[in-house]
């Protein structure tokens, strides 16, 4: 059971994602990457502190998701790929096969934004034969 630094850690947390949500709602894109960064240190350490708590991985995997498109939307896809390439560490933890094809999707997206079109295509191919076989079997 969580002890109280820890769940003040988590509500930490929580209040850095909802102030992000706040600044997209705003349209504050810089804004919200700067929260989703800030909340990625708090996750990521209540993650390592507690690796046997599933949530925290699935919150960073997505927080990361997350901020893959805003990175994207800001015109920064070299960010959006170093960043979704941590969203998809944090969903292998998880052991969560269909969350790290999306993840894959989105990072062919940057990539090919960034212009190199042949690692873009091997994330997409991986991306679309995972879920190819989750649907398939």
């Amino acid at each position: 059971m969580a002890g109280p630094s820890s769940r003040r850690r988590v509500d930490e947390a929580v209040d850095t994602l909802e102030r992000a949500d706040r600044a997209q709602a705003r349209g504050d894109l810089d804004g919200v990457a700067r929260l989703l960064a800030a909340a990625e240190q708090q996750v990521g350490s209540l993650a390592d502190d507690d690796p046997g708590d599933p949530r925290h991985a699935q919150t960073l995997g997505s927080l990361l998701y997350r901020a893959g498109e805003v990175a994207i939307t800001r015109g920064r896809p070299d960010e959006a790929v170093a960043v979704l390439r941590r969203a998809e560490a944090a969903y292998t933890r998880l052991g969560a096969p269909s969350l790290i094809a999306d993840v894959r999707l989105r990072r062919a997206h940057a990539l090919a934004l960034t212009g190199r079109a042949a690692s873009a295509l091997v994330d997409a191919q991986a991306g679309t034969l995972t879920w190819m076989d989750r649907w398939s079997g």
